[in-house]
């Protein structure tokens, strides 16, 4: 089982949180000031995270933010996606085979496979 954020799968629940909260890094202009948000959390075993915002550079004003609930969705890794490429190359090499021995046969060719 893993958890689901922004349309990907990952494995544990501390990993989900963590690109949650790291979500909220960004920099960006509001008139003249230059207002930038980091995530400052440590502990992803927690129910809130915090982030730190900032205004031309100066103090940290900290804000502090629940975790949402992350779906839950079938988490095997890549071995899914690897089966299926191996299922994609195997009917290709099996079609082609199969192609090079009808030719074979029909057309009286000897030589190759």
């Amino acid at each position: 089982m893993g958890y689901l954020i922004n349309s990907q799968c990952v494995a544990d629940l501390s990993t989900a949180k963590q690109l949650h909260c790291r979500s909220f890094d960004s920099v960006w202009g509001n008139g003249t000031d230059l207002v930038a948000s980091r995530c400052v959390a440590q502990d992803f075993t927690l129910t809130d995270f915090v982030v730190c915002k900032q205004v031309n550079a100066g103090a940290c004003s900290n804000v502090t933010y629940s975790y949402p609930t992350f779906p839950s969705c079938s988490y095997d890794g890549s071995l899914s996606v690897a089966s299926e490429y191996f299922a994609v190359v195997l009917s290709v090499v099996v079609i082609v085979f199969a192609a090079a021995r009808l030719r074979r046969y029909f057309w009286g060719h000897h030589e190759g496979i």
